[in-house]
């Protein structure tokens, strides 16, 4: 059986999937900056175990009606196995700087994991090698994430903000 999985946003995922054994990633995209200035836009992009591009939006900020943060997405694994994902996470500000995050992370079988982003100005403009990406240290550090450790989903976003 070839293995599928489905990107929803967390509050709609929470609301119908309680009750039930789910395999979930919650993606948990935060900031140290201001929105929207300076953090204008941030640009995500999840790709699927199969190497498919599952997720690729632009939020901005500077529009009228825009979400605030932490953002939240919801990834449900639906299969016999779970497999590992990459995402990447893009903040641009207002003079065109650029913070860069991506993991690479699994799911855990039946489990709803949280996997916190954040994105740190102390990370504008750091350029990290193959594999690597700027962490919460504000150095590089490897991109891979053992989904076994990542924390439990509450269901609130801001549980895992910085």
């Amino acid at each position: 059986m070839k293995r599928r999985w489905i990107p929803l946003l967390a509050s709609c995922l929470w609301l119908a999937s309680c009750g039930s054994e789910v395999t979930e990633l919650v993606l948990v995209v935060g900031s140290d900056m201001a929105v929207p200035s300076p953090l204008r836009q941030i640009d995500l992009r999840v790709i699927g175990p199969d190497g498919s591009t599952a997720v690729d939006t632009t939020v901005a900020f500077d529009l009228p009606g825009a979400p605030f943060m932490p953002l939240s997405l919801s990834l449900v694994l639906e299969g016999p196995e779970p497999a590992p994902v990459r995402v990447t996470v893009v903040g641009t500000t207002a003079d065109g700087s650029t913070v860069e995050r991506t993991v690479v992370t699994g799911f855990v079988e039946g489990e709803s994991r949280a996997l916190p982003i954040r994105l740190y100005e102390r990370c504008l403009d750091v350029v990290c090698g193959e594999g690597q990406s700027c962490g919460d240290s504000g150095t590089c550090e490897d991109e891979r994430v053992n989904g076994a450790f990542l924390p439990q989903w509450t269901g609130e976003p801001a549980d895992f903000a910085p």
